[in-house]
């Protein structure tokens, strides 16, 4: 642990950085635009999951949540994908989306308790969706009832210690 003395002369205790975590995947890449094989069915695509795999989860990480958001989509922005409960060991969800024993798929804004992939409006530019893995202090997310993006995001944001991402764009 290092100290950082601020302007009033007191001393704040500041945490190491941690090592960076690494999301990677076979059927997405970072700053790409999504495979028909991610996208929505209402969009021409065959909404399946992506594989995904993660490494560099910091020490202290209890379980991980997995979360694909589109923030281009309105003041709240529109949650694809929640997975809550992931325990620590695993590492990796297979394409298709299959769950480990545990882990929770909340419900997205779809009001479906699975993967929902990107189809945003016609006419708009194409959206960002960002497919993120966060390392979580906690091992469970403690309101089942209520797992869904609005209430998970700043769960994660509170209780994350390790993040990773693939973002990539999609449009029609």
């Amino acid at each position: 642990m290092r100290f950082v003395v601020a302007a009033l002369g007191v001393a704040i205790a500041t945490a190491a950085p941690a090592a960076a975590m690494e999301l990677t995947s076979p059927d997405i890449k970072n700053g790409a635009t999504a495979p028909k094989s991610i996208v929505g069915r209402d969009c021409g695509g065959r909404n399946i999951a992506p594989a995904l795999s993660w490494s560099g989860a910091p020490t202290g990480t209890q379980s991980f949540t997995v979360m694909v958001y589109d923030p281009d989509a309105g003041p709240t922005g529109f949650h694809h994908w929640i997975v809550v409960d992931i325990p620590p060991k695993v590492t990796s969800l297979p394409e298709g989306g299959a769950l480990p024993a545990g882990a929770i798929a909340g419900v997205n804004d779809y009001a479906e308790a699975r993967y929902g992939g990107p189809c945003p409006p016609k006419g708009d530019k194409p959206h960002h969706y960002l497919f993120q893995v966060w390392a979580e202090d906690q091992p469970v997310y403690p309101y089942p009832q209520s797992t869904s993006g609005i209430y998970v995001r700043p769960w994660m944001h509170m209780h994350g210690i390790g993040k990773a991402e693939i973002a990539v764009t999609y449009g029609r």
